[in-house]
């Protein structure tokens, strides 16, 4: 473990729905059966501080604990030899393990005794008891109700409270620190445009099908595996999601007037598609104008028009509208259609 500043007592709670933002405290602990003991704050203190771990351990129940050591064994095992390998990871798990390991310890050692109970309790209900030990103690041994055996018990509880607030004093000065590693980061717009650039231009249907599999596998593994990560699992499946409609394109393009041209225009870059697009402008126009014109090559150059709109306005996100040169949309140059005059009926006087 490694060494820092001092960490805050706050507890974490058990049940990760209810956590503060300030981190995804589903990569650290698993679902419990969400309950909470009485006057745990439901706060998240320093995540990488082992002296919060450790706090967060005593206010777990038996099957929380035993539920954390679990999902921690797996990780270990799937962060050393599973699709998510991670060394940082795995020492984390590790470092966590030994310390639930001590929390059993200590725990067995001191059982349901005054010190046990005191044990579970959080930082600050542990101060108030300890005061009303200390309030119990001077009224069992001042003034005419003295009770020497209330004395006794107060005395023991007194101890048993300042000795596990010097524990935790004592773990706070350690400073030692769990193993980190780097938070996973939701996906942007610009790396997912990135992203669809990359299987647009994959000529391979296939590998995009096996990229697929694998992100709704690794995606699936993210939700509930023993590395889950909520952010992960959302990257992979907006990005198996993009890959799904690139495959549904190309099934669409196989309808097309010249499926090879369309499937080639859909492969090119947006530089490309570009000078393809100005290059067949200029056929229609010499096709079309001045006293070499030629139908046929007018025709020509509609349809490959017609198909470089519709991948244009396919990378514009927008829903394809034939223009003046597709074959539907009407004649070879769009013709200025004034409105129709407003015909005001005459009124007669009678």
């Amino acid at each position: 473990m490694k060494t820092a500043a001092a960490s805050s007592n706050f507890r974490a709670p058990e049940n990760p729905g209810q956590t503060p933002p300030i981190f995804d405290r589903s990569r650290l602990f698993p679902p419990t059966d969400g309950s909470y003991e009485p006057g745990f704050e439901p706060k998240t203190g320093d995540k990488d501080s082992a002296a919060q771990f450790e706090y967060n351990l005593r206010g777990k129940t038996p099957k929380a604990l035993a539920e954390l050591k679990k999902y921690l064994e797996a990780r270990v095992k799937d962060a050393e030899s599973g699709p998510h390998k991670s060394p940082e990871v795995a020492k984390r798990s590790r470092e966590q393990l030994k310390l639930i390991a001590a929390e059993e310890a200590t725990r067995k050692k001191l059982g349901n005794s005054t010190a046990g109970k005191y044990h579970r309790l959080d930082t600050a209900d542990l101060k108030k008891e300890l005061a009303r030990q200390q309030e119990r103690l001077q009224e069992a041994t001042t003034g005419a109700a003295q009770d020497p055996k209330k004395a006794a018990e107060a005395r023991k509880a007194i101890a048993a409270a300042t000795s596990e607030l010097a524990t935790r004093d004592r773990e706070a000065a350690l400073n030692d620190r769990l193993e980190s590693f780097p938070q996973t980061k939701p996906v942007t717009p610009e790396e997912m445009k990135a992203f669809k650039d990359g299987i647009r231009s994959q000529p391979n249907a296939k590998q995009l099908e096996a990229e697929l599999k694998r992100l709704q596998a690794k995606a699936k593994d993210a939700s509930s595996g023993p590395s889950r990560d909520k952010v992960e699992a959302a990257n992979d499946q907006a990005k198996a999601r993009a890959i799904e409609a690139e495959l549904a394109v190309r099934k669409s393009l196989e309808k097309s007037s010249d499926p090879k041209y369309a499937l080639k225009v859909h492969l090119g870059s947006d530089e490309a598609l570009k000078s393809e697009t100005a290059k067949w402008k200029e056929v229609l126009t010499e096709a079309t104008s001045g006293a070499d014109r030629d139908p046929k090559a007018a025709k020509e150059a509609r349809e490959k028009l017609a198909i470089l709109d519709a991948e244009s306005q396919r990378r514009a996100g927008l829903t394809f509208q034939p223009l003046p040169w597709h074959p539907a949309g009407g004649p070879e140059l769009p013709i200025r259609r004034e409105p129709a005059p407003v015909v005001v009926p005459e009124i007669r006087r009678h």
